[in-house]
């Protein structure tokens, strides 16, 4: 065990800086003593011009932060410096590797530098380590309804900004014509009879169930003609003689592909998934609209 006079809290006390390989190591034994998973980079080893030359050549990069430590849904990577200022810089290819593990998906990256900010790393460690599944689908489900700010939503679920920004980063609410929605059947439900809330609950439900069998029938067909295509076959009645008709296999033709294609068209605007037919024959109808009003006036022109 090592003496008081020896440890970092003792440097601190005596207005000591400490050194940052000290620094270190007393996160070192802060994140074993929490049983947390971690490892250091080495890359400021002391070795000969030839080995550093072939570490380079291994993918040792200047600049990469000196610790990465394992939380659920996060990695942390730390970079140690001295608590002085004036006794420590960060090297621009250390802030080139900050920038860019800074930008990655998913909150996977954090960078720390270790001046005097110990505390603060514990007590965003911990933040993270004891955030659950169910509570980051908590926070992102709420931040999805549009009615929450990122301040919000750190406030209610007990969590830090940044956390929040790091589990919505990149994310746009969805949900919120839902929220409008449910506010407009809510209010309803206040002014409407039984009978009428009775009636409109119920005229929902028949359009649901009958939007479910059109779906379903529609991806039946899809299958159908799917394996029409795969198979490059169809069936037709085909005269074997004496008047009497079986039906063959046969190979598809021109205009049975055209049919088909057709088909797979119609469905896939029926299951929405082809949004871009849907414009087109929405263009269509407005420019037929546009033609039937142009011969109208024109025959109002001529008297007709």
């Amino acid at each position: 065990m090592p003496r008081y006079e020896q440890t970092v809290a003792h440097l601190k006390a005596s207005g000591a800086v400490p050194y940052e390989e000290q620094e270190q190591m007393a996160l070192v034994k802060w994140l074993q003593a929490k049983r947390i998973k971690h490892i250091h980079v080495a890359n400021e080893r002391m070795a000969s011009v030839q080995y550093k030359k072939k570490l380079k050549a291994l993918g040792t990069y200047a600049g990469f932060p000196d610790m990465m430590i394992f939380l659920p849904h996060r990695i942390l990577y730390i970079e140690m410096k001295r608590a002085s200022k004036s006794q420590s810089r960060v090297s621009k290819e250390q802030k080139e590797w900050i920038e860019f593990l800074n930008m990655l998906d998913e909150g996977c990256a954090m960078v720390v530098l270790w001046r005097r900010r110990s505390d603060r790393l514990r007590a965003r460690t911990n933040e993270v380590a004891k955030i659950t599944e169910q509570a980051k689908k908590l926070i992102i489900a709420d931040f999805h309804t549009g009615k929450f700010s990122q301040r919000e939503l750190a406030k209610k679920h007990n969590v830090s900004k940044t956390m929040v920004a790091n589990l919505t980063k990149g994310l746009s609410p969805k949900n919120d014509h839902l929220v409008e929605a449910q506010v407009s059947l809510l209010s309803a439900q206040a002014i409407l009879s039984i009978e009428e809330m009775t009636a409109v609950m119920t005229a929902a439900k028949d359009e649901i169930y009958n939007k479910g069998l059109v779906i379903n029938a529609t991806q039946l067909n899809l299958a159908r003609i799917t394996q029409h295509l795969d198979k490059n076959t169809k069936f037709e009645k085909v005269g074997v003689g004496d008047g009497v008709q079986n039906f063959e296999p046969v190979e598809l033709n021109a205009s049975d592909y055209k049919a088909l294609q057709y088909a797979i068209d119609k469905a896939s605007l029926t299951l929405g998934v082809n949004p871009r037919n849907s414009t087109q024959i929405n263009n269509t109808n407005a420019q037929q609209s546009s033609e039937t009003k142009i011969v109208i006036e024109r025959k109002e022109l001529k008297g007709e």
